[in-house]
């Protein structure tokens, strides 16, 4: 694995485990769960029975750091900026993506309102 490969996987990992620490009273020594030696499998487990948005998102980061799609837009395919993926680890898109998907909302939003019933 590249060395920017493992320092992305342990930002997301840190944040995985501030998460868990934080909302489940996860009390795993942070230094084995930061250095690797925990398995994709293991963070399953942990995961599974956890209806937590915020843990799917960490996860789905994670299984994209492995696939070599970490940093893209969905939307676009572009890379995600730095100072976007320090903010947010597990963001999927990027500040125009998200800008003209807001506005797209906008407008069905207010479509579907200013039309009534007929």
């Amino acid at each position: 694995m590249a060395h920017s490969k493992i320092a992305i996987r342990r930002v997301i990992l840190s944040n995985l485990f501030d998460h868990l620490k934080l909302n489940y009273d996860f009390e795993r020594p942070a230094e084995s769960f930061l250095s690797g030696q925990i398995s994709d499998r293991e963070i399953d487990i942990l995961l599974s029975y956890k209806s937590d948005h915020r843990l799917g998102e960490l996860r789905e980061a994670l299984a994209r750091v492995e696939s070599g799609t970490y940093g893209r837009c969905i939307g676009c395919k572009q890379p995600l900026s730095r100072a976007d993926l320090q903010q947010d680890p597990a963001r999927r898109v990027c500040s125009a993506c998200e800008h003209s998907f807001s506005m797209r909302s906008q407008t069905s939003h207010a479509t579907v309102f200013s039309g009534g019933s007929r």
